[in-house]
């Protein structure tokens, strides 16, 4: 197992919870990693994403269930995603996050 770190400063680490690589299973909607909880946010063909609901994200591959990034990758990676309009499914928070981009005028289709 390894400790995927999202940040750098963290005071009491006996809370820090350890992710793996891997997803237990393709239906796994949660992860943990660091102090956070990450939810099942978008798919794509070959990516699953998971959200923190601020502006962390994880990605892992779907085909592998293996961890692809943890960091800044990730997040600029969805950003794309929601541009270009390739994912397969999107959880209820990604399709409010869709909607929002649409007012704002980020996407137009």
């Amino acid at each position: 197992m390894k400790y995927i770190k999202l940040f750098e400063d963290f005071d009491n680490q006996e809370n820090f919870k350890e992710t793996t690589e891997k997803l237990d299973s393709y239906d796994q909607q949660i992860v943990e990693s660091g102090f956070r909880t990450f939810k099942r946010f978008v798919e794509t063909d070959n990516f699953i994403y998971f959200s923190d609901g601020e502006e962390g994200v994880v990605m892992y591959n779907k085909d592998t269930l293996e961890l692809v990034s943890d960091n800044y990758m990730a997040f600029d990676d969805l950003y794309d995603v929601f541009l270009n309009g390739s994912f397969t499914w999107l959880s209820d928070d990604a399709k409010e996050q869709l909607e929002l981009m649409r007012d704002t005028g980020e996407i137009d289709y």
